[in-house]
């Protein structure tokens, strides 16, 4: 595991897709669609719930795999 010190702070927003990630892995023991994302914290928006999955890992909070389904 990597120091916190490497991460950078996340916005309440972000936090709120974080913590549904964790949560959700934690009850089905597999990685929610995007769609359950932007269900689960009422994100209005597809793109929005794409945009702080791209930010979340561009902040190493979590690693995607490109073209796989449930890839987080």
């Amino acid at each position: 595991m990597e120091s916190p010190l490497t991460r950078f702070s996340l916005t309440h927003k972000q936090q709120a897709v974080y913590d549904f990630i964790q949560s959700y892995f934690v009850a089905y023991r597999r990685s929610p669609l995007i769609r359950e994302i932007q269900h689960g914290c009422q994100i209005m928006s597809y793109k929005s719930a794409i945009d702080r999955l791209n930010t979340l890992e561009r902040k190493r909070y979590i690693r995607r795999i490109p073209n796989k389904h449930r890839g987080i």
